[in-house]
């Protein structure tokens, strides 16, 4: 299906970072939802045609991504796609539905760093429209490597959270998003390295 691996994984980077956080680079809008304004057909075009490297690429590859991914980054409606969370575009705001399948808890990736300030002042969206939580801890980890050698994953009460009126949705398959989560929700730190 893919040439290999590696450009799969190329790929998913490249449309999450323009369907997150750069559509100017293919010239392309977002609406209040985060679908791109052309198809997935025009889309790949546009791809082959700016990033050195695609030339593989069809629109079959972006459905497939889609339907592959185990987080669930992408929706594909009507022809057109947008990433499901991660945005940091101030217009952006996928709708969800709101407390629908929320495990108990939820996890937080970080650098170790960062664990005073956010058990001080809470999760916050910083550069992102929203905070992001997973169910899935090892997930968080790996979020959290992504940031600094030292991951701190921070266990976040979410029923308690939800029963004291704080919104937390399903994003995609495995991820929660939250406009911001208090520390009083934040009931754990487990050092992870």
């Amino acid at each position: 299906m893919f040439p290999s691996e590696k450009e799969k994984i190329k790929l998913s980077k490249l449309l999450s970072l323009i369907l997150r956080h750069k559509p100017q680079l293919l010239n392309l809008k977002l609406d209040s939802e985060g679908f791109v304004n052309v198809t997935v057909e025009e889309l790949t075009k546009r791809i082959r045609k700016k990033f050195k490297g695609f030339s593989w690429i069809q629109p079959i590859h972006i459905y497939k991504l889609e339907e592959l991914n185990n987080k669930g980054r992408f929706q594909i409606r009507n022809g057109r796609i947008r990433a499901l969370y991660g945005h940091s575009i101030s217009h952006v705001t996928p709708s969800f539905t709101p407390n629908v399948e929320i495990p108990s808890f939820l996890y937080h990736g970080t650098s170790l760093s960062n664990v005073k300030k956010i058990l001080r002042e809470g999760l916050k969206p910083m550069k992102r429209n929203f905070v992001h939580l997973t169910d899935n801890f090892k997930d968080a980890a790996e979020t959290g490597k992504k940031r600094s050698g030292k991951v701190a994953v921070l266990i976040v009460d979410a029923e308690k959270a939800l029963k004291n009126n704080v919104e937390i949705w399903k994003a995609g398959k495995t991820v929660y998003c939250a406009k911001e989560i208090p520390p009083a929700y934040i009931v754990k730190v487990e050092i992870v390295s």
